[in-house]
This record gives structure tokens, sequence and C-alpha cells, in this order.
């Protein structure tokens, strides 16, 4: 009897769900089992850990190349003419140069030797022979001269130097008589003593003795014969001086 009564509500309940279906029109879809049970509840995300830090960039370090290139601040002499044939001339930098690429930079014209030594920031340079008088000399210190880091100069210098024409006076304070009276010969520049002497011919000749002052620049000669009486002397260099 309870095997039939449970038959039944079944089989009415499976009629039921047919005929509120028909009697709408449209079938009723069946229900997702699935979606009625429960949910359970979505796992909570994991916590992230946080990404490091980006290390700080190193600070760029300027190079050589980078630093502003060395420049010329002054000569002495400056430029123009010269007060005597042999100067020395110092070229003042804004910093220690490379010796080498100096001297391989610094030209003259006419061609002109120098003995090249380094004190600080400053270049001293020695003519190897004294300049000509009255003749320009033309200085150009190509770009290519450098520091001591590499880093060239930021242009080209040129400059001139010259040298007034070389005089002689020549100076007889004896009065009628004094014979032995000495000659006093004077130049405008420093004079090589020996140079002078090997070129100076006297005509007529005179015997007689040379003493120079300190400054190079003054002769005096001394007869040690008594000059002849209304003769005319001429002095002359018969070689270049030196």
């Amino acid at each position: 009897m309870s095997r039939l009564i449970a038959r039944l509500t079944l089989t009415l309940l499976i009629l039921l769900g047919v005929a509120v279906a028909a009697h709408e029109g449209v079938p009723e879809p069946i229900p997702d089992l699935v979606s009625a049970l429960p949910r359970e509840p979505s796992p909570e995300p994991a916590a992230l850990s946080p990404l490091p830090l980006a290390s700080p960039l190193p600070e760029a370090t300027a190079s050589p190349s980078a630093e502003a290139p060395p420049r010329l601040l002054a000569r002495d002499p400056s430029e123009g003419r010269l007060a005597e044939r042999r100067p020395v001339i110092r070229l003042i930098f804004d910093r220690p140069m490379e010796l080498t690429s100096v001297a391989a930079a610094l030209h003259v014209e006419p061609s002109l030797s120098f003995r090249l030594r380094r004190q600080g920031e400053v270049l001293i340079a020695e003519p190897r022979q004294p300049l000509e008088p009255g003749v320009l000399y033309r200085f150009t210190l190509e770009a290519t001269a450098t520091d001591q880091q590499g880093v060239p100069l930021e242009r080209s210098y040129r400059w001139s130097y010259w040298v007034q024409p070389l005089q002689a006076d020549l100076d007889w304070r004896g009065k009628r008589g004094e014979l032995s009276a000495p000659l006093i010969l004077r130049f405008n520049y420093p004079m090589d003593p020996t140079c002078v002497e090997q070129a100076l011919t006297i005509e007529p000749a005179i015997e007689g003795e040379m003493a120079w002052d300190a400054e190079h620049t003054q002769v005096v000669i001394t007869p040690t014969v008594p000059l002849l009486e209304d003769a005319d002397y001429t002095l002359r260099f018969t070689d270049p001086l030196c």
C-alpha cells in the first residue's frame, strides 16, 4: 500500500509539471541543480609581495672629453717689439699642459727652435739662437696641444714678435793729442761678446783690449798702442752677429 502511494505521488508531480508548462505555452527549463547548490566562498586572493625597488642609477661621471677645453690665458711678452734678441717667452694656461703636445703644436715662421720647459700652468720657451733684428716672427699654437688629461685646446692662437734692427754707436771722447783714449761701442741689444769680437774689424787696425759691461750692451776698446793722428777709423762687422 505504501509503495503504491509513493508511485502515485511521483506520477502526480510529473503530470503537474507538464500541465503548468502547457498552460503557459513555453516549457520551463529544468532547474540547474548544480547552480542551486550553495557556493563555497571564493578564496581571498593571495597578497602580492611588493616588487623590489629599482636601485638608483649611478651618477654620470664626466669623461675628459666632456671637460671644458684648456685655454691660453696670457703671454709674456704679450706681442710686438721685443727688448732683446734672446727673449724668454712664457705661455700661461688655465691648467698644466702636456709638454710634448705643445712642442708639436707650436710653429714659428720663419723657423725658430726652442727649449721648452714647464712650471705648473706656465710653459717657458727659450729660443736656441738669437732672433734676427728687423725680422717679424709669426707664432702659431695649434688647437692640437692638449692638457695632461688629453683634452685639446679650445682653438688655435696666433701672435707675432719682432726685433728692432740692430744699431751700434761708436763714441770716442779723446782730445787732440790723447791718442790712447778708449773707444766705446754701444749696441741696442745684449750681444754675444765672443760673436762680436770675431765679427768686428777696425781699419786701420787698433791694438788694444776689450771689456764688456754686465748687460753685454757696451764694450770699451782701450788701445795699447796710440792711435794714428788725423786718421779715419772705420768699424764694420764681417759676419752676421749671433
